[in-house]
This record gives structure tokens, sequence and C-alpha cells, in this order.
């Protein structure tokens, strides 16, 4: 019911749960939003050892503003607006990250210091090519590309890969592979940090069923009543839905008044 995969609000403090483990705190600044050190470690600690067991020596993730990648928070693609490539090589079980990115956007990328390298694509740029040419320059005998049948490992489109691969040319193309394995192992594994997270996201979810459960009324009480209530706390709480809103709880909207979000504490 709860999300905290894109901010993971830290709500132990707010509902007097469980308090974080002291792995947690370690690593984490319980005042800020913990999901951009989550997100590092997970690239620095995860990726490379997934990378190994898929098999791939690197990673190419493309992203754009408004048909974005499905992986573009995961790897710092988010504000994505012109094409930008983010490419994840192993060397010697290593992992070097490098952003390709335009200019509007490469500062707050380099700020944010996610990835080891970024480079500036100035006006008139081609990001193909300079993503070519870097492959050409790493050669990578397996390069994993978010273009499978896994729809969160789907996110080049047809004639990005269609001018990707004239970048390339022949012989890099044939290195291509469908990242759905690397994905898989990647985002199969979590931190200690995350499994933390997910217990309290789990406590909470119960703590506002049982709440539910109380305003039932036998032959009264409507399932579109039962979400609105829901609609309502997690609005109250400050958190998020685990997947589309208006599926969450699964009743139809139609039926769920538009209920407003009171300010966030």
């Amino acid at each position: 019911m709860i999300s905290f995969r894109s901010s993971f609000i830290l709500f132990c403090a707010w509902l007097n749960l469980a308090p974080f483990t002291d792995v947690v705190a370690q690593h984490l600044d319980l005042s800020k939003n913990p999901w951009p050190a989550i997100r590092k470690m997970r690239l620095q600690k995860l990726l490379p050892e997934a990378m190994q067991r898929a098999k791939v020596e690197a990673w190419a993730v493309i992203c754009r503003e408004n048909n974005n990648d499905p992986l573009a928070a995961h790897v710092g693609g988010e504000n994505a607006r012109g094409a930008a490539a983010f490419l994840f090589t192993l060397k010697n079980g290593r992992l070097e990250s490098l952003a390709l990115s335009p200019s509007g956007e490469a500062t707050a990328l380099k700020d944010a210091g996610l990835h080891d390298r970024v480079i500036v694509l100035g006006r008139g740029s081609n990001l193909w090519e300079t993503l070519a040419q870097t492959l050409r320059e790493t050669n990578p005998q397996k390069i994993a590309l978010n273009s499978s049948n896994l729809s969160v490992a789907d996110g080049l489109s047809y004639t990005q890969r269609l001018v990707l691969e004239k970048a390339l040319g022949a012989e890099l193309t044939a290195r291509l592979v469908p990242s759905e394995e690397l994905v898989v192992e990647w985002l199969s594994v979590k931190l200690p940090e995350e499994v933390e997270i997910l217990r309290q996201a789990a406590a909470l979810t119960v703590q506002l069923e049982l709440e539910a459960y109380k305003t039932i009324v036998p032959d009264k009480t409507k399932d579109s009543d039962v979400a609105r209530f829901l609609k309502k706390r997690i609005a109250e709480l400050g958190v998020e839905d685990a997947w589309a809103p208006e599926q969450n709880p699964n009743v139809s909207p139609v039926l769920i008044a538009a209920i407003p979000t009171p300010p966030r504490k």
C-alpha cells in the first residue's frame, strides 16, 4: 500500500514506530531523505555484483523528458530534459559510472556526486556518437541495454535503438544484449537499509488496515467508504502509494470523492 521507492519518507519519527537500526543511522542523516544515499550504495555495492552474475561488462541507460526510462530514478536520470545517457562499465570488479548530459542538467548531476564522471554535451553535440565513442574506448564485450521483454528493463524506444545501432556500427551492435537479467539481479537484492524501511512500511500498512477495519459497519459500509478512509490517512501521514494511486485501494476512482491533500509537515 505504501511506497518508499522514490522518497523513502522517514515516517518512523512521525508515527513513533520502531527506530531505524544502527546500520541505517551510520549511513543516513535521519533528518533528510535517505534515498540519495541508498541509491549511491546500490550502484556502488550491488550493481557490480549484479553485472558479474549477469555476465555483462557495460550497461547503458538512456533517459529523456516525457518518455523516461523506467529506471531513470535509480541511475540519476529522473530530471533529464534532453536525451542523456548513463553508462556503467565493470573493469576488474570495479564499477565506473559516466553520465553524458546536456548542459542544463549537468551541473545538478555533478553536484549530486552519484557518478564518477559527468560529460557535458554542448549545444549541437551528438549524444549517440559520444556514447558510441566511449564504448569503443572502453571496449566491453557485452553491453546491456534496456530493450527487453521485461517492462522495467524496456525503456529504449525503437527509434532510439535504431539511432544507437547506427552510431555503434555493426561490431559494437553485435555486443548488445537485453538488460533483463542484469536488472532482475540488481533490483531483487536489497540493502539492509532498504529492508528496514520495507519492514516499517509493512508495519504502517498493517496499522492503516486495522484502523480501516474499525470503521466498518456491517451491511452499511461500502468499499468506497474504506477506500476514502485509507486515501485520507495516507494523505495525512504524508506517505505515498506503492503503485498507481487510482488503483490503491483497488476501487474504481469514480466511486471515491477527491480528497484534498493536507500540507506536508
